[in-house]
């Protein structure tokens, strides 16, 4: 009984909670370019879909003036992409591992085939 009553009070405060957070709006945001722009309005039509408030910040900047704004709760949530994550957040790309030199496909000495026109 005591089991019972625990579980319909926490889902209780559970649902409180989330109905609280999804009345806030979701803030979305994107960098300064084009692409960022479409796709953070890509990401606040599907927030919207799915019945979510969504405030919209889109093109706020470079990436560090969206960083800032992330860190500081000015914003939610925007496009980015993968390689850019580990710049973002100060991690190397190679997750700590030392780096591999680069290998070229082929020796420098090898000569390029060229095509002609005939």
């Amino acid at each position: 009984m005591k089991n019972s009553l625990r579980i319909t009070v926490s889902a209780a405060t559970l649902t409180a909670a989330l109905s609280s957070a999804a009345a806030a709006d979701i803030t979305v945001s994107s960098k300064i370019d084009t692409e960022g722009g479409l796709l953070g309005n890509v990401i606040a039509l599907a927030l919207e879909e799915a019945g979510l408030p969504v405030e919209r910040r889109l093109q706020l900047g470079g990436t560090q003036v969206v960083r800032e704004a992330l860190l500081s709760g000015q914003i939610d949530i925007y496009p980015e992409y993968t390689g850019n994550a580990a710049f973002f957040f100060n991690e190397t790309a190679t997750c700590g591992k030392t780096p591999k030199p680069h290998t070229p496909a082929r020796p420098s000495s090898t000569p390029r085939k060229t095509m002609s026109h005939g």
